[in-house]
Formats: structure tokens, C-alpha cells, sequence
């Protein structure tokens, strides 16, 4: 749900309520004593503004609150009875706040954000510690006009985490107008930390049953990535069809990725020294297709996804993956929406410590979505 209020033609404050509920059953082999069943709730609050304090200065702000639970149980075959294994709730709020400056050739913007996060845990143990954990950040970035058809653009962002103290993000980029409106190429470099997931650093499910045990890991160290991109948008001159053609070199430092623990049958999450990943994506859009119906499409190819000090490549990184969407949207200012999507990837291989068994190979997924709002 979706609700704008426009007090100007240029101001807005928006309210957005997102809301999803999912089960998914796995089921055991023929001889198999148990079968997972996972719960999922998620209830998301956001608010973005938009104002104009002055005919140059612009003021934007984001609230983000959410809530989400995930419930781990066991259904015993022979009684069919639910044994709850793990049940995790996080909590998170986030606000981000940005002032932007227009001048003739610059568009200077100050940013500011904060984010913070708490996860409770239940196991068939009992309650385990409540967790928090926050972050702070500030930075300025810059997009300079110095023709027509250049772009330059610069960004820099500190921050400091609770957990894993200071940090510093950066990001520069440099676009040129190849046809005005119709094509854009764009090269763009960027060096970014990202502190690990609640997940990687306190999942807690216990499948000893069956002969194995996954942990998060709370010594984990933040993974830093750097970035080199090259992009081309091309659009025709009505906007009815767009496309996005991107090659990329990504290098991780400190990867976190999942590995055996100290005893058999425990895995948990460990940081791996260094990996690279080079690909090319594809992303197109059409519009009004067929009874204005709009189409989306996205195909991903890496070639080279590899661990560097073992040689092999990254698990769950498939070579090809590939995502179709039709969306359709009815009554006045597309105020209700329909959409259905179909993916799709190839195969991949399991870590060489599970003894390099093949995953599931390349496996369909449809899913339909319903979306109104009012505004």
C-alpha cells in the first residue's frame, strides 16, 4: 500500500506499507525421517520526502522500519508433528538524509544516515543472547557538468559500526552523451565495505538429526569490494525501448562464504583472503508490448567467478542466470498493477569441502504478484 500527499508540484511526502508471507516445504528423500518446513513474515514501514527549501536546495529523507521473523521446524513423518528448530526475529529502522545544492554546473549533496538493527533467537534450547548493533555515516558527493554531454560524479562516504568501527566508501564516474536522450556510456569505479549479515553472524540451525548443523559466526570481518564498470544506455527517441549493456570486474577482499566448522557436520560462515568475478549483464525494456503490457528482461553471464587462494570457482555462482517480467498496470495513474516473472539459471557446483557434489541443476521459477496503491 502506497499514499502520496503533494502539498506542491515539486514537494511530496510518501507512506509505504510493504507486507509478504511465504512457507516453503523441502522434502526428504523416500527414506528420510524428517522434512523442513520454513515460515517467513515480513512487515516493512517506509516514508520518503522531497522538498524544496529554496529554488536551489533540495531536501530528501528516508525512513525505513521493518520487522521480519523466520521460524525453522522439523515435521516428523510418522506423526507428522512440527518440531520447532530455530526461531529468529529481527527488528530494523533505518533514516537517511540528504540536502543537494543546484548550482549552474554542480549539483553538491551532504548526506547523512543512520541504521540499526536487534535479532532475538529461540532455539529447542531456549532463548539465545539478544543481539544489537548499529551504524552511523556522512558524506558529500559531487556530479559536475563541465559540457554538455560529460558527466562526472564523485562520492565519498564515512562511516562507523558499532561492531566493526570505521569505515569509508568511495565511488567515481564519468558518463558522455553519445546521442542526446537516446545514448549514454558511462565508466565507473568504486571501493565499498560491507559489514557481514544477522545471518551470517548469528543463524542458528540445528539439522543433527540428519547429520548436520549450519552457525553463524560472529568473528566475521567486513568484506571489501572493488569495482570497475563499464556501461552503455541506449533508448529509442518515443522511450518505448530501452537497453543497458554492463561489464564488470569485481574484487573481494576478506569474502565471506560458507565452509565446514571445527567439528563434523557443523558448517558455519568463514572470511576467505581474496576472490574476483567478471561478468557481463544485459538489461533491457519495452514498452507496451502487447495490450500495454510492459516487458522486462535481465541475463547475467560470469565467466570468471573464482576463489583465489583455492583455485576453484565460487559456489552458487551460477555461469548463466536470466529473469523475464510482464507487468501490466489498470485503472487511472497505474493505481493497481500485475505482474508475473519467470527465472531461470544454469547449474553450479558445491564447495570442494561437501566433496564437490553438483547442487540442484538449473531449476524454473514463476511467481505472481498483486500490488496496489493509492496516491
Amino acid at each position: 500500500f502506497a499514499w502520496s500527499w503533494r502539498p506542491s508540484s515539486n514537494d511530496f511526502l510518501r507512506f509505504m506499507v510493504l507486507g509478504n508471507t511465504s512457507q516453503t516445504e523441502s522434502l526428504g528423500g523416500e527414506g528420510a525421517i524428517f522434512d523442513d518446513v520454513v515460515d517467513r513474515q515480513l512487515l516493512r514501514f517506509r516514508t520518503q520526502g522531497r522538498w524544496w527549501l529554496t529554488q536551489d536546495v533540495r531536501l530528501d529523507h528516508n525512513l525505513d522500519l521493518g520487522k521480519e521473523n523466520n521460524r525453522f521446524r522439523k515435521r516428523v513423518r510418522a506423526s507428522e508433528f512440527l518440531r520447532l528448530k530455530a526461531d529468529t526475529e529481527q527488528e530494523s529502522a533505518q533514516q537517511v538524509v540528504t540536502v543537494t545544492w543546484f548550482t549552474r554546473r554542480h549539483d553538491l549533496a551532504a548526506e547523512a544516515y543512520g541504521r540499526g538493527w536487534r535479532i532475538e533467537r529461540t532455539g529447542e534450547t531456549g532463548n539465545l543472547p539478544e543481539v544489537e548493533q548499529g551504524e552511523l555515516g556522512a558524506g558529500l558527493a559531487d556530479t559536475f557538468y563541465p559540457t554538455d554531454r560529460t558527466e562526472l560524479f564523485a562520492r565519498a562516504v564515512g562511516e562507523r559500526s558499532s561492531a566493526y568501527g570505521a569505515g569509508l566508501n568511495a565511488q567515481a564516474s564519468v558518463s558522455y552523451t553519445l546521442l542526446p536522450a537516446r545514448w549514454v556510456v558511462r565508466s565507473t569505479a568504486s571501493s565499498t565495505r560491507r559489514v557481514p549479515t544477522p545471518e551470517e553472524l548469528y543463524l542458528s540451525f540445528d539439522h543433527s538429526e540428519v547429520g548436520y548443523k549450519i552457525t553463524g559466526n560472529p568473528d566475521l570481518l567486513p568484506e571489501r569490494l572493488h569495482s570497475l564498470q563499464l556501461s552503455s544506455v541506449w533508448n529509442t527517441a518515443d522511450k518505448r525501448f530501452g537497453l543497458e549493456l554492463q561489464s564488470f570486474v569485481h574484487q573481494i577482499e576478506d569474502m565471506v562464504t560458507f565452509a565446514t566448522g571445527s567439528q563434523p557436520g557443523v558448517f558455519t560462515y568463514e572470511n576467505v583472503s581474496r576472490a574476483r568475478v567478471i561478468g557481463v549483464q544485459l538489461q533491457s525494456q519495452l514498452a507496451k508490448l502487447f495490450w500495454d503490457v510492459q516487458l522486462l528482461s535481465n541475463y547475467t553471464y560470469l565467466p570468471f567467478a573464482r576463489d583465489l587462494d583455492l583455485g576453484e570457482r565460487l559456489p552458487q555462482r551460477p555461469e548463466h542466470a536470466g529473469r523475464l517480467e510482464l507487468r501490466r498496470g489498470f485503472l487511472k495513474s497505474r493505481k493497481l498493477e500485475l505482474w508475473t516473472d519467470v527465472s531461470a539459471r544454469s547449474s553450479f557446483l558445491a564447495p570442494s569441502y561437501l566433496g564437490g557434489l553438483p547442487t540442484q541443476s538449473s531449476g524454473e521459477l514463476v511467481q505472481g504478484s498483486v500490488v496496489w496503491g493509492a496516491g
